[in-house]
């Protein structure tokens, strides 16, 4: 999983879970628990089956399919005011993270940065 770009705001988390070109929103399988993520398509292993770092607001957390070929995950933050080290809980935690001040302070990181 932490081989994903994901980001995060005060508010929310992001992930981008590529899959595979031309993949249609009814083949997308998207399991959003307090706890725990599953991306994957229909008929096939999940691509991500993570325990994540913090607990999420499963209510106020939602996917999209961009461009039929980027399922784009959104975690609304239990704490907002926490920033996240990590994705997942005993992943690695990212040191180094770019900031876009436009809006709300957002950092994202990627792996090995």
């Amino acid at each position: 999983m932490e081989n994903y770009p994901w980001g995060q705001n005060i508010q929310e988390v992001t992930v981008h879970v590529p899959i595979s070109q031309g993949t249609a929103s009814r083949m997308v399988l998207c399991e959003i628990k307090k706890d725990y993520l599953k991306v994957g398509l229909r008929g096939q292993p999940p691509i991500v089956e993570e325990e994540l770092l913090k607990p999420v607001k499963v209510g106020e957390s939602y996917w999209t399919l961009e461009d039929m070929c980027t399922v784009t995950v959104l975690l609304s933050k239990c704490d907002g005011v926490d920033w996240w080290k990590s994705l997942l809980k005993g992943g690695p935690e990212h040191t180094k993270w770019s900031w876009n001040p436009a809006s709300y302070p957002i950092w994202t990181g990627k792996p090995g940065l």
